[in-house]
């Protein structure tokens, strides 16, 4: 499941603009030429014939912390700045400026930059255009585990300060093992706004770099858009993922999912439909196609019986909530 968040894109024909260099590309017309597709192969083949596929070693990373004088900040050349890494197609027509930009940069003078200002929680995420709220929702999931989230997000990494060096880095599970992601902090900003994931604090900036570390390993972030939230799970744990598919109502599924909860496992939900078509709730306040964070469970009783409750977050971050029974309406 994925879907981008309420806010219509922004990114979509055009032109778009590099900071760093201040190129402004513009394409009026979608192209699929068979040739670029061939270089990009062989270019992506050639970066990448070690195997490792944007993954990075401790030992690499130190030697590029070494190598950066004064003042110098990393500049990821194997997630540059440009429509590659926004695009499978890098021809691809946007409707507006991108501006690549650093944390403080997108903060001016606000505050300082952080990664994570006071913890990291399920309440900080805030999707962007980007249909990624399988992976946003696992990350709201696994976020309720501290310890995990310590292995996921290294310490002692600033975005401010004499420290500062403009690296950051990530840990997934691949294939059996974590593996390490890096980073440069550039953002893709629209302007001055961030367009993809976001935290609700803007001088916290985890949530944003975290998902580019995910793009990364996937190699752009539109390879995000569309997915199943049990692999984002996977990566960011390292556990087993199952899958309940409802095609009726199972008064079993319940019970199921009070054990899963007891025994430390983190749930998803999603309501069937296709995401790319939905950007708008139900009565209900539910989103086809949209991915859930279960995030509490309850049996409730009263006088007439006894309630059998979900508590689900969506990962927007904003007023698109359930509106049935039992809500907050």
């Amino acid at each position: 499941m994925g879907c981008g968040s309420s806010t219509a894109s922004p990114i979509h024909s055009n032109y778009v603009h590099d900071k760093r260099t201040g190129e402004i590309q513009n394409q009026n017309q979608r192209t699929h030429r068979q040739d670029s597709l061939k270089d990009e192969d062989e270019g992506f083949a050639e970066e990448f014939s070690d195997g490792m596929l944007g993954l990075s070693t401790e030992e690499q990373y130190n030697q590029i912390t070494r190598s950066l004088g004064p003042g110098e900040l990393f500049e990821d050349g194997e997630f540059p700045p440009n429509m590659s890494s926004l695009f499978f197609d890098p021809k691809q027509p946007i409707k507006a400026k991108v501006v690549w930009m650093r944390p403080q940069e997108i903060l001016g003078k606000d505050g300082e930059a952080q990664l994570i200002t006071d913890g990291v929680t399920r309440d900080d995420i805030k999707q962007g255009i980007l249909g990624d709220c399988w992976f946003l929702s696992s990350c709201a999931a696994v976020s309720q585990r501290g310890q995990l989230m310590s292995k996921i997000i290294l310490d002692n990494q600033v975005l401010s300060g004499p420290n500062y060096k403009g690296i950051v880095r990530f840990r997934f599970w691949r294939f059996g093992e974590w593996v390490q992601v890096i980073i440069d902090d550039r953002l893709p900003t629209v302007k001055g706004k961030l367009i993809y994931g976001q935290s609700t604090d803007p001088k916290e900036f985890w949530v944003a770099l975290i998902e580019k570390a995910y793009a990364k390993l996937h190699g752009s972030y539109e390879a995000l858009e569309g997915g199943v939230t049990m692999d984002a799970l996977v990566d960011l744990t390292g556990g087993l993922a199952e899958r309940y598919e409802l095609t009726e109502y199972n008064p079993a599924l319940y019970k199921l999912i009070l054990r899963a909860q007891k025994a430390g496992a983190f749930v998803a939900c999603s309501r069937k439909g296709d995401w790319r078509r939905t950007t708008k709730a139900d009565a209900n306040g539910l989103i086809p196609g949209h991915a859930y964070t279960v995030t509490d469970i309850a049996q409730i009783k009263h006088k007439m019986g006894e309630e059998k409750l979900l508590r689900i977050r969506n990962p927007w971050g904003d007023a698109t909530e359930w509106r049935g029974s039992w809500s907050d309406k």
